[in-house]
């Protein structure tokens, strides 16, 4: 950072790549970050489809970013698996289709019915542009084993019947959209 405590888009880069020994994020990966933490708005640039350097991240800005960093890089391998086995439309996202395919083949999960499709697709597409994106997808899966962990941890036994799976889909419609007002996935992060 120079003396005025801001980060331009190369500073961060590097940043990111210092506090996770020297792996490298991609322009994309940094427009994601930018993006997902409404940061480039603010700026008027567009994120990862502007690759500009005139992005700008106060240190007050950072812990919130770093986490969210650490957080995707923990679950990339799972995301990009998904992506290759889920979108098939190749938009590095999921379309409202394809995010039902993946639902159904989470770990314990049921098909969502229509009504909680819609709620969750509504919920996680905080940029309404109809594609769920590698954030949006971070924030899907972080709440989604947030809550089979306290199922586990709960009285009620895994496999117990059809229907706790359907109330774990539901819970999950219910979660994201309380989170949808702080869509901010910088924020959601410190949840």
């Amino acid at each position: 950072a120079d003396k005025n405590q801001v980060l331009n888009r190369t500073e961060l880069r590097n940043l990111l790549t210092d506090v996770q020994h020297g792996i490298v994020p991609t322009e994309h990966e940094v427009g994601w970050i930018l993006k997902g933490c409404e940061l480039c708005e603010s700026t008027g640039v567009r994120g990862d489809d502007e690759p500009s350097n005139d992005v700008t991240v106060t240190i007050r800005q950072l812990p919130p970013l770093i986490k969210v960093w650490f957080k995707y890089l923990a679950h990339k391998p799972f995301i990009e698996r998904s992506l290759d086995t889920f979108d098939v439309s190749h938009t590095d996202g999921l379309l409202r289709d394809e995010l039902y395919n993946f639902l159904r083949h989470l770990e314990g999960a049921t098909a969502p019915s229509e009504g909680e499709l819609d709620l969750i697709f509504s919920s996680l597409d905080t940029k309404r542009d109809g594609n769920i994106d590698r954030f949006e997808l971070l924030h899907l899966i972080s709440v989604w084993y947030t809550l089979i962990t306290e199922r586990g941890q709960s009285d009620q036994p895994q496999g117990a019947s059809d229907g706790a799976s359907d109330d774990l889909m539901t819970r999950l419609a219910d979660t994201l959209r309380s989170r949808a007002s702080s869509s901010n996935p910088c924020l959601a992060s410190q949840q």
